[in-house]
């Protein structure tokens, strides 16, 4: 497998990748509070509906017109590669960018950027899913790229309890003005929904083989500089704790693949 990452690593952009994108899914989270219920199984290898996790993700990224994607793996990496391997059965060519040590959300994407290029990169978190086109989240980003320089796009949604993820505050042109943090407060709000678009510039300022986070070191001082968010009103999937993730286990997959 070392071999096949090395041979990709500084690709050129192909009609695999609309619009000069890169998709990325954090797929190496240690998965510890749903540990009890999956073993050794990755999260984002869960079965939900009858598939891993991971495939919902790839049907929506192949709806998007998206060929190829790269896992940042890190726990637990040896069994996505041996389940997924290159991707044929998926219908993606699948690549891999492993942690030797956990780097967290925004090291992970640094890390892959070095090995492999692109104009930007459409990120997804492995264990939660929106039900929005991956397709209008890119167009919209780019709208907004071509007016200004904007390093970033984060897509927001509505919960009924958003105090449990923290909140994040979307101005009436689209800027993101802040984040706020955890609480207890039960009521409905917009979140972090876990799908992103990053320019280059943006992921090549992260600092190289350091541990840090999109959502705490690096979105939070973008916020009211530049940073857009997009917010959708569609369901939303979160698999990280025991109590959502039996929810949809057994659930049928309320979502359906469609070029979009």
């Amino acid at each position: 497998m070392k071999g096949f990452r090395h041979r990709h690593a500084r690709s050129r952009v192909t009609s695999d990748r609309p619009a000069g994108t890169l998709a990325l899914i954090l797929a190496g989270g240690l998965g510890t509070r749903i540990r009890a219920i999956l073993g050794d199984l990755p999260k984002t290898m869960a079965p939900v509906a009858g598939r891993p996790f991971l495939e919902h993700l790839f049907a929506q990224l192949r709806g998007a017109g998206f060929g190829e994607v790269v896992l940042l793996t890190g726990h637990r990496s040896q069994k996505l590669e041996r389940h997924f391997g290159e991707g044929r059965s998926v219908g993606l060519r699948i690549h891999y960018s492993r942690e030797s040590a956990p780097r967290g959300t925004a090291g992970a994407v640094r890390l892959a950027a070095g090995r492999f290029h692109a104009e930007r990169y459409l990120v997804l978190n492995g264990d939660s899913f929106l039900g929005v086109s991956l397709k209008q989240v890119l167009q919209h980003h780019l709208r907004d790229l071509s007016r200004r320089p904007t390093p970033a796009t984060i897509v927001a949604t509505r919960v009924d309890d958003a105090g449990r993820y923290g909140r994040v505050e979307v101005g009436e042109s689209g800027d993101v003005l802040r984040f706020l943090e955890k609480d207890r407060e039960q009521r409905s709000g917009l979140i972090n929904a876990g799908i992103y678009v990053l320019e280059r510039a943006l992921v090549e300022s992260i600092p190289r083989g350091r541990q840090a986070s999109l959502e705490v070191d690096v979105f939070p001082r973008l916020a009211g500089k530049g940073l857009r968010g997009m917010i959708v009103e569609a369901p939303f999937i979160d698999i990280g704790v025991p109590e959502d993730y039996r929810s949809v286990a057994e659930a049928p997959w309320p979502f359906v693949e469609r070029a979009s």
